[in-house]
């Protein structure tokens, strides 16, 4: 593999990463919202904005990982240390929150298991910091196609797991039946 593809592969990823964190979010808001509010630590008057402002970072950190990739990277970065700080003070803490992540994709709670996550995706970041490879002229809508796909697949997963869970009797109707 050659750095350049190694470099376009690691951009892809880390911007389709944070792509599909930021519109997860956004379409499960409320998930996203009590998930915070279970977090001590954020003050009950910012929840609103932590909720709208952490998906717009994320957004900002793909956009630019497309147009000034050390930049992008560098904010993803930053957002990724944040992130692992804040799970490991809750597993220190014993505080068992909710991942919302992905807004309702994931179930896992926030703790090692996120900050591991992060630290891979974070070493992905470093050769985006450190190395000047930039985008060829036809990587750069291959990799604005894929950002589009798989947002798409964030999307037809949510409309997936809504419809299965329309028309799956609950656990409740199928106790009531036995």
């Amino acid at each position: 593999m050659t750095v350049r593809l190694g470099f376009q592969l690691a951009l892809f990823v880390v911007a389709s990463i944070f792509l599909t964190a930021a519109v997860a979010k956004l379409r499960h808001q409320e998930a996203f919202r009590e998930s915070l509010s279970a977090i001590r630590s954020i003050p009950t008057w910012s929840i609103g904005l932590v909720a709208l402002g952490v998906p717009l970072a994320e957004l900002t950190a793909a956009g630019l990982l497309l147009v000034s990739p050390r930049v992008g990277a560098a904010i993803a970065l930053g957002l990724l240390v944040s992130f692992s700080v804040v799970a490991e003070r809750l597993h220190r803490l014993g505080q068992k929150v909710h991942c919302a992540c992905f807004g309702n994709l994931g179930g896992d709670r926030l703790g090692r298991g996120t900050v591991a996550r992060n630290l891979g995706l974070s070493l992905l970041c470093l050769p985006l910091l450190i190395l000047r490879t930039g985008w060829t002229s036809e990587s750069f809508p291959l990799a604005l196609a894929g950002l589009l796909i798989a947002a798409n697949l964030v999307l037809l997963g949510h409309a997936v797991r809504e419809l299965t869970a329309s028309t799956l009797p609950s656990q409740s109707e199928g106790e009531a039946r036995s």
